[in-house]
């Protein structure tokens, strides 16, 4: 896709918004200062103010319909109110009354000027007197009054001088003087203030002037009165009877005009703060028709964000987000103190000043449209135009959540960061959480965030996956009903963070301490011992493993074991070889640490009254949280203890375990056991025989305790985990006729030997058999080196079907002397069994059904297996799985985009400015295949990637 335009190559924001000057006053319309002569340029000006007022249709019905008045034309409304919410252009269209009046020749060729008069049906202006009263500036107890300070301006304070005084009402007589014959307009703003600061009497006189003046006004056929009145009262219980006592004076012959309505907006605020030049509109399209498309695509997308009235929306609104605007005018607007329209357009104008600072030497970087999630909160003036309407305690939240908290989950978001989408989604939220509306939508929903931080090259599944990092994250952030909003009630992860705090060393170290007690409860043969001091680890037989305490960690960990192994007491230790310690990696301790920290801060909450405080979303996540910090305590422990310490002829050694497998049981015995076996240092099932009979050394007979207690004392030999493993290897030597065995009185020599182990502490083995009569060991003859696929098909002419474990045990009987150990010849024994499966010699059977797939499970064949001589059958059944190879290229700069949807690579190679990546599969099914291929064409689509292999998938 072709890059689209980003919003600085295309517009360029009015002089005065890059300026120093953008303040406040910029765009705080005052008629006073108007009249004054010392307002900013920008209303001071007729010709500046014109061009940069848009002419919405309320503005050109309003302004027209007091030109056809003052002219004597038609029947044009004599009183005429202006009512919107504070900041909804009420003192703007003063203003722009006034200029039309006052300067009507300086503004008439402007495209404002030209459509009043095209409205009005008059070719020119009307001349006419001009009276102001702006209720914010003068003070009730001191200054003029209303009837005083209009005749004063007119030129005919003498008619009313003593009433003005007086402080009482002229009649409708004495305001007809005042106003005269001539055309007059006269214009009051902010009416209601004044009159909610008048004391009782004065209060009266003041609405029975309104009342007065209004019947003055439509009896004269060329004069005009315009009020601005807000729709709603700041000004507590006064304010709220002022202005219902002024809603019915000057409702009896009013007509209301709204200046901006709908999407004219989103002109207004384009015609103040851009100069909006050149072939704009042809870019703006493009980038429009982009963003629109990309929403019909997301199976969320709200239906008015796909509508083609919200295309129109975001035409009108450009190069700003429709979303950004409506928010603050809906939303923020609804706070008095905010002032809608012009409220809007200072934080616009803010916002756009830091985005063009931003971007300014690289403008291609900029976003194709400003949104919420680009308004920065780390700037002060910004967030100042936000707090003035919101409590101070919210500071907090812009500190913690969005200036600290947001960021950190982006610099780990990869190649994402550069869209910063976790800071874009809280600063979205923060935007979208405050409303003064009685009743008022607070918060915003997925797809609203989606639509607030999505731009092209962002893929919206990092959008939601942000979300999450954020809600598992931030101190204030709250769900209800699917809205994301901000608020300083308690929320899960503040509590949670506050309770950590709480949280001591001890309290962690118990809890440790007692799950480690749980990780070791099982301990099969093991006498399993938690403890750093080597007196407390007794010198015996008996298979030891000591775990050090989760507080004992590297270098001083590594000095209590030496000690552990070298001594019991001030007595040197004997059985070593009977004795493995099990210590913790330090890192690993830590991540325990703060899990259990966790677990303890979420347990502590859900007992605690708070917990009743948190919003039914935050109760179920309470528990949900609990139950897996406390599975993932015990696992990250686990997980901790990895290392693995025995002693070795050369020294100690320090074995690693690596990290867990998942699923892995919680069974810290069964994991170092899992691993020696693994590493033929520990044998469980049996020993080879030919390694006892070494151990008799050059004794006819020797005691088969004492070959036992070897096995606890010297290194050199594998640890038994039992007797039952001497016994075992005993077993097979004398049925294998290696030696003999004497237990009670009786010689064994090439036959069974009782069941079980217990006859061991009695036996005794023998070189060479004792009593006469039973035939002498046989000749050592030169073993035949590894597993053949003769050896199997020798036992299978014999025994056609026979189980796997049975021919394992024989071969391993007649071969144990060529391998090493068990584990290897297991390997020789599978390949050989794989071979002769593969040429057909024999087949396969597991509970009498054919095994599925290609690679074969030694474990499984020899515990249910069978073997049975001969082809085998075709066997109808589903299609086989199969295991694919398959090699993908990607593009190094979306290699992140591709790597959040694939997960374990088998093998990465940097090829060029192309990542190479090859694995293989598991054995699949058809349906199985069509799915992975279809989900690698997709997303090897959009990151502009593609597949070499299989061919076919291309």
């Amino acid at each position: 896709m072709e890059r689209l335009p980003s919003w600085m190559e295309v517009v360029k924001p009015d002089p005065i918004v890059l300026s120093e000057r953008l303040d406040e006053s910029l765009f705080a319309a005052d008629l006073y200062r108007v009249l004054k002569g010392d307002a900013p340029r920008e209303y001071q000006d007729p010709r500046r103010f014109a061009e940069q007022t848009y002419p919405t249709e309320g503005m050109v019905q309003l302004l027209s319909d007091v030109v056809r008045r003052l002219s004597g034309k038609g029947s044009s409304n004599p009183v005429i109110q202006i009512q919107t919410p504070f900041g909804g252009g009420k003192t703007h269209a003063l203003i722009a009354l006034y200029h039309l009046v006052k300067h009507g020749n300086e503004i008439k060729n402007s495209l404002l000027g030209e459509r009043v008069l095209e409205k009005a049906g008059v070719s020119s202006y009307p001349k006419a007197e001009v009276a102001v009263f702006v209720g914010t500036v003068l003070n009730p107890k001191e200054s003029p009054t209303p009837w005083g300070e209009i005749a004063r301006q007119l030129g005919r304070y003498d008619v009313v001088r003593k009433a003005d005084k007086d402080r009482y009402a002229p009649g409708r007589e004495l305001l007809e003087k005042v106003v005269g014959d001539e055309p007059v307009l006269i214009l009051m703003d902010e009416i209601a203030e004044f009159t909610a600061r008048c004391e009782d009497n004065y209060y009266t006189q003041i609405l029975a002037f309104c009342q007065e003046l209004t019947e003055t006004v439509s009896s004269l056929r060329r004069c005009c009165l315009v009020v601005t009145l807000p729709s709603s009262a700041p000004y507590g219980e006064k304010g709220e009877r002022a202005l219902r006592d002024l809603e019915q004076i000057f409702g009896r012959m009013q007509a209301i005009y709204e200046p901006v309505r709908g999407m004219e907006i989103y002109e207004i605020v384009r015609k103040r703060l851009f100069e909006m030049d050149g072939d704009w509109e042809e870019d703006a399209y493009r980038v429009v028709d982009e963003y629109i498309s990309t929403y019909r695509q997301w199976s969320d997308a709200p239906e008015w964000a796909q509508s083609e009235d919200y295309r129109e929306r975001m035409l009108r609104a450009y190069p700003f987000h429709p979303i950004l605007i409506d928010w603050l005018v809906e939303r923020w607007g609804s706070f008095h103190t905010f002032q809608r329209t012009r409220g809007a357009l200072r934080l616009l104008g803010h916002i756009v000043q830091d985005n063009w600072r931003r971007y300014e030497r690289e403008p291609q970087k900029a976003p194709p449209l400003i949104q919420p999630g680009h308004v920065d909160l780390n700037k002060p003036e910004i967030v100042e135009e936000l707090m003035r309407h919101i409590e101070h305690g919210y500071r907090a939240v812009i500190q913690a959540d969005i200036q600290e908290r947001a960021p950190r989950i982006d610099s780990g978001m990869g190649d994402w960061s550069q869209y910063q989408v976790a800071t874009g989604l809280a600063t979205s939220i923060f935007l979208a959480s405050f409303t003064a509306a009685e009743g008022g939508r607070k918060g915003a929903s997925l797809p609203e965030l989606k639509i607030a931080v999505w731009q092209p090259g962002l893929e919206p599944a990092v959008i939601t996956e942000a979300l999450n990092s954020l809600e598992r994250t931030l101190l204030y952030l709250h769900e209800d009903n699917g809205l994301y909003l901000f608020s300083l009630q308690p929320s899960l992860v503040r509590l949670k963070f506050d309770y950590m705090e709480r949280i001591t060393a001890d309290e962690i170290r118990k809890e440790l301490e007692r799950r480690l007690k749980e990780l070791v409860k099982e301990s099969g043969d093991w006498q399993v011992r938690i403890t750093d001091k080597a007196e407390d680890v007794p010198d015996t037989r008996d298979l030891q493993m000591v775990v050090l305490p989760p507080e004992t960690l590297g270098d001083e960990a590594t000095q209590k074991v030496q000690k552990i192994f070298e001594t019991k007491g001030n007595t040197p230790r004997v059985y070593r070889n009977a004795l493995v310690v099990v210590t913790a990696d330090k890192s690993g301790m830590e991540r325990a640490e703060g899990q259990v920290k966790e677990f303890l801060a979420l347990k502590r909450i859900e007992g605690s009254d708070e917990r009743k405080r948190l919003s039914p979303r935050d109760q179920k996540r309470l528990k949900e949280e609990k139950e897996s910090a406390n599975d993932e305590s015990s696992r990250q422990l686990c997980n901790a203890y990895r290392f693995v310490f025995k002693q070795t002829e050369g020294g100690l050694e320090k074995l690693d375990m690596g990290t867990m497998s998942v699923g892995e049981s919680l069974n810290l015995v069964k994991r170092v056991q899992d691993f020696l076996h693994r590493q033929d240092l520990l044998m469980t099932e049996r020993v080879n025989p030919v390694q006892v009979k070494e151990l008799m050394g050059s004794a006819k007979e020797r005691n088969l305790e004492d070959i036992w207690q070897d096995y606890g004392k010297f290194p050199r030999l594998p640890i038994l985990l039992n007797q039952k493993v001497l016994a075992e290897a005993v077993r097979m030597g004398v049925r294998q006729k290696l030696f003999a065995v004497r237990i009670y009185g009786r010689e064994y020599y090439g036959d069974e030997l009782p069941s079980g182990s217990n006859w061991v502490k009695d036996a005794v083995l023998l070189l060479e058999p004792k009593v006469s009569g039973l035939p002498p060991s046989p000749t050592a003859t030169v073993p035949v080196v590894g597993v053949k696929v003769e050896d199997i098909l020798t036992i299978l002419q014999a025994t056609p079907e026979v189980s796997v474990k049975e021919i394992y045990d024989r071969i391993w009987s007649q071969k144990h002397s060529e391998f090493k150990s068990e584990a290897e010849f297991r390997e020789a024994f599978k390949s050989a069994l794989e071979k002769g499966h593969e040429q057909g010699l024999w087949r396969l059977l597991i509970d009498k059904t054919p095994p599925i797939g290609e690679r074969i499970d030694i474990s499984t064949l020899l515990n249910k297996g069978t073997i049975c001589l001969g082809k085998a059958p075709t066997v109808t059944r589903v299609a086989q799985p199969k295991v694919i190879n398959v090699r993908l290229v990607i593009p190094i700069g979306k290699f992140g985009a591709f790597a959040m949807t694939m997960a374990n690579l088998h093998r990465l190679q940097l090829v060029g400015d192309h990542v190479e990546i090859s694995f293989k599969t598991p054995s699949l099914q058809d349906n199985q295949i069509k799915q992975l291929k279809n989900a690698l064409q997709e997303t090897i689509s959009q990151v502009g990637g593609e597949i070499q292999e299989p061919p076919e998938w291309r």
